[in-house]
């Protein structure tokens, strides 16, 4: 035996109740809304701005550091610094 009972002979909603749901501009409202959050640009989302920022600081950090460190090597090899192996 099921365990779901349907019973068919329901009654129908009267033509005020239809019509009392029938305002599609207050389901389509909240829809439009919602849409229009989720185009919000990238950079007016402050988390998002801020961890962008900070991201490419350490970015600009490390890059710097690594040519400060290539600029030294080149330098110290131009004045002949290097270790020279004996026979």
């Amino acid at each position: 035996m099921s365990k779901y009972k349907f019973t068919p002979k329901k009654k129908s909603p009267s033509k005020e109740d239809i019509s009392r749901y029938k305002d599609f501009a207050k389901l389509v409202g909240p829809v439009e809304k919602a849409k229009q959050r989720l185009h919000r640009p990238l950079y007016k989302d402050p988390k998002f701005f801020l961890g962008l920022v900070v991201i490419l600081l350490i970015l600009y950090l490390v890059w710097t550091q690594a040519e400060k460190e290539r600029h030294d090597n080149e330098l110290n090899n131009s004045h002949g610094t290097e270790q020279i192996e004996k026979p």
